[in-house]
């Protein structure tokens, strides 16, 4: 281990109140163990799930604004429905496991 890394062992323990030697057998007996690139796969999933959302609503202005404007609805707005009833569950997953990390 470098010295920055004792360092920071040492500070972490300090912070928790515990000895060194129990920060890393608790650390190491945790069974939810996350790494940056896990917590970069979720982000990475909210953004892409929020982009997809911000087409969806894009998709119901537009129906709103034909809908406004023939006075009916296109047979595409169940569809759009169902799409953003699939992004929603997608989008709580992935804020459950940022919410988990």
């Amino acid at each position: 281990m470098s010295p920055e890394e004792d360092a920071q062992l040492r500070a972490r323990a300090v912070v928790a109140r515990v000895t060194v030697p129990r920060l890393l057998v608790e650390s190491a007996m945790n069974a939810h163990i996350e790494t940056d690139t896990d917590r970069k796969e979720v982000i990475a999933e909210v953004f892409a799930v929020r982009r997809l959302m911000a087409n969806v609503a894009n998709n119901v202005n537009q129906l709103a604004r034909f809908a406004n404007t023939e006075s009916t609805l296109p047979a595409e707005a169940e569809a759009i429905v169902q799409e953003y009833r699939a992004l929603v569950p997608r989008l709580s997953a992935a804020l459950d496991r940022l919410d988990q990390s």
